[in-house]
């Protein structure tokens, strides 16, 4: 078993936890610890990548990068920078770099929402005995921004409202939030293993163009603010197992 207080949050180790199992490890972006020669074999490999503190939250320190026309294109929040060089780009990041740990993952071009960022957000909760699926919303990004986070003025929406902008029809959305909850429920079973503590896990799903539900990453103490745009009633149960949990927690 593995220290849950030391390591909950590490987004690198859940991301090994989760490769271990089969039946996740297609649907995961491939992650490493940032590193000069890892930053140039992944651009290499999809020319797309994301940067992330290892413990970070709420949407902080994430950058994206693209390799197109031979430029590095760094993007933070809603600013762009430019670097016509891969030590530029270095130089850039290592003001970062001595802070914090970062990572780098794999980018996800994603299945939008009137041309902003989107994914989804799905949250389990277990205040007694069984995990509760308590909530799927989707998290839409402020304009220009590379993070949906409802956190830093993003929107939220229903994921029925989000499939049916990009085309689904009512049972081709069942299928899909089936799909999704299922993959959920396996990352569930593989983190629980580790860490039979946990009682709250939030799933960040992206999908892609050919949407395909790919785990961005788990968060251990989800923010679950975005259901207030999108149903008080759900909002305010999730926010009473959540009392439940701190209670049992503390006794």
């Amino acid at each position: 078993m593995i220290s849950q207080n030391i390591h909950e949050t590490n987004k690198l180790l859940k991301q090994q936890i989760l490769s271990h199992n089969p039946k996740i490890r297609e649907h995961l972006l491939e992650t490493i610890p940032y590193s000069k020669n890892g930053l140039i074999e992944l651009l290499d490999k999809y020319h797309y990548l994301y940067i992330k503190p290892v413990n970070g939250s709420l949407g902080k320190g994430v950058m994206s990068i693209i390799y197109i026309n031979k430029m590095y294109v760094l993007k933070e929040k809603d600013k762009t920078y430019t670097f016509p060089s891969l030590n530029g780009l270095e130089k850039y990041l290592n003001q970062f770099l001595v802070k914090d740990s970062y990572l780098i993952q794999q980018g996800l071009h994603m299945l939008k929402y009137n041309n902003r960022i989107a994914d989804i957000r799905v949250l389990f909760q277990k205040p007694y005995n069984n995990w509760l699926l308590e909530g799927i919303g989707v998290r839409i990004g402020k304009r220009g921004y590379i993070v949906s986070n409802y956190t830093i003025g993003g929107n939220a929406t229903t994921l029925e409202d989000y499939l049916s902008t990009n085309g689904f029809n009512k049972e081709s959305i069942e299928q899909k939030k089936e799909e999704i909850i299922i993959l959920c429920q396996e990352g569930i079973h593989s983190l629980t293993k580790y860490f039979p503590n946990f009682k709250r896990l939030g799933f960040d799903i992206g999908l892609d163009y050919e949407a395909k539900p790919w785990i961005i990453e788990v968060n251990t103490s989800p923010n679950f603010n975005l259901f207030k745009a999108i149903d008080m009633k759900i909002y305010e149960k999730i926010k009473e197992n959540k009392k439940i949990i701190s209670t049992n927690k503390s006794s």
